[in-house]
């Protein structure tokens, strides 16, 4: 059956003859909140489903745009967001528009104010700051696309300057007659340019590394040292 709160303890409503499909124990908690429990249905009905606004960080925005354009055409903003709509010049020209007009422009308004909220709980603190000013969903967009877009071509460039080093670094072997202190001026410069675009190598790794170099060169050159040898004794 359905109860209902009334004053200090529910009553049943015979009205609505619906079994009670959870334990009194568990409508007593329910019942001791301080809005009305009209019946079980409805507070189930009201649960509606929130969709979760994805956050943009200075990583994720390539994602983050994705994820925010499928959840704008969801709420049928998307096209306001990339094509906008025409405010009038001044209050003189809204005040000569058609009724018609003029509840279009209040529904695009208000469709629009839902969009760019929705962009504000996406931003983090920072990221608000930058889009604070806006008006319209379409300006903050373009704006946060500007921002970013401009950030990851800088980052792209930067990993490939880093890549070409980690490569020229990993690449750094003993020339023949080469000093070992030469050696390892070239090796240590190509680790500071490496260091100074973030990457972190301990002097442990890199004294480890230049290690490995002069076994595997001192190797070959034994190789090359024994294999003349023979040939010397052939001849």
């Amino acid at each position: 059956m359905w109860w209902y709160y009334k004053g200090s303890n529910p009553v049943p409503n015979r009205a609505h003859p619906t079994p009670l499909l959870f334990p009194v124990s568990r409508f007593y908690k329910l019942a001791s909140q301080p809005y009305y429990v009209s019946s079980l249905q409805p507070l189930a009905s009201n649960n509606i489903f929130q969709p979760q606004v994805p956050k943009l960080t200075k990583d994720n925005f390539d994602n983050w745009c994705i994820q925010m354009r499928a959840l704008l055409a969801s709420m049928d903003v998307w096209e306001l967001v990339v094509d906008g709509y025409k405010e009038p010049e001044s209050p003189e020209e809204e005040a000569a528009i058609t009724k018609k007009l003029k509840d279009q422009l209040r529904s695009s308004r208000k469709k629009d104010n839902k969009a760019l909220y929705t962009i504000y709980q996406g931003a983090e603190e920072a990221t608000f700051e930058i889009i604070a000013a806006t008006r319209t969903s379409k300006e903050a967009w373009e704006l946060l696309q500007k921002t970013y877009m401009g950030v990851n071509k800088v980052k792209k460039v930067r990993f490939q300057t880093f890549q070409t080093l980690r490569n020229k670094y990993e690449s750094l072997e003993i020339k023949d007659f080469e000093s070992i202190t030469k050696y390892h001026s070239r090796v240590m410069v190509a680790v500071n340019q490496l260091r100074r675009n973030g990457e972190l190598l301990s002097d442990v790794i890199v004294m480890e590394n230049i290690m490995q170099s002069l076994i595997q060169s001192l190797t070959m050159w034994f190789r090359r040292l024994k294999k003349h040898t023979i040939l010397k004794k052939c001849l």
